[in-house]
């Protein structure tokens, strides 16, 4: 109740070794001030939904909104009004609301390039925002991984009842990717693996990515001979990249994790 009749809160730091105590004020905007446009965010397809699933569809995120109704959110593909999903409105800390809306596309759709287009008209229609995107939009070089599996540890092998396959995946962009683990024919579920962030390349030049995924595996499997696969998804690559290893194909390094990026997309 304070915090909603405008009551001031101070929060004051001494720091002695600098002989200084800096200070900090908050209290709720009254009525009528600060933003009231919300924000709306277009998040393209996953690469999972594009090349695994092949349901790919793209999210229009809008936060910050003053009210759960007076709202809509509109689609349109090249131009054509299509329609999407409307999720459920969630009420945020701040008493604003957000609201996911997705728009199920094709393979092809995101392939070739149509442009996905997502207004938002609030104040009960008499205000909106429009953001659209589409495959490549920035004009970015799309660019392939190399991905290069490792074997476990020698440490590992000697002392643990688990060991861990590694697959380095570097040199993408842009950063979505996705990484499936197969054990023999069977795919492994997610949960089984831990995925990095895609993070940013040295490079300041050439944007790219890299990551790491690992596998947990039980080290009788392992010694038993099954055969592990590390197979990356991304829309750099003609078709995906799969790398394979078991015990007693530990083969050198340069013959089973040749490089194999394939480029700008379209490269063989």
């Amino acid at each position: 109740s304070d915090w909603m009749a405008g009551v001031t809160y101070t929060c004051k730091v001494t720091h002695p070794a600098t002989n200084s105590s800096p200070e900090a004020r908050i209290r709720k905007c009254p009525e009528g001030q600060g933003s009231s446009q919300p924000k709306v965010s277009l998040i393209p397809p996953r690469a999972k939904d594009l090349y695994v699933n092949k349901t790919p569809k793209t999210v229009c995120q809008v936060t910050g909104l003053k009210n759960k109704t007076g709202f809509s959110i509109l689609w349109k593909l090249d131009g054509v009004p299509v329609t999407g999903l409307l999720g459920d409105r969630k009420q945020e800390s701040d008493r604003t609301y957000s609201v996911n809306s997705s728009l199920s596309i094709s393979v092809n759709d995101w392939e070739n390039k149509r442009k996905i287009t997502c207004t938002v008209q609030y104040n009960n229609t008499q205000s909106e925002i429009t953001k659209d995107i589409k495959n490549n939009k920035n004009g970015k070089e799309t660019t392939g991984p190399s991905v290069y599996l490792f074997s476990p540890h020698q440490n590992e092998l000697h002392q643990k009842e688990f060991v861990t396959l590694t697959c380095l995946v570097k040199g993408f962009c842009p950063k979505d990717v996705y990484v499936q683990w197969k054990q023999g024919k069977t795919n492994l579920t997610e949960n089984l693996s831990l995925c990095t962030e895609p993070m940013r390349e040295s490079d300041e030049e050439n944007e790219s990515y890299f990551l790491y995924s690992k596998l947990t595996v039980r080290k009788s499997d392992w010694d038993n001979k099954d055969t592990f696969y590390c197979t990356v998804y991304h829309e750099g690559l003609v078709i995906p990249i799969e790398r394979r290893i078991n015990k007693i194909n530990v083969c050198p390094y340069t013959e089973c994790n040749a490089d194999d990026n394939t480029g700008k997309i379209g490269r063989a």
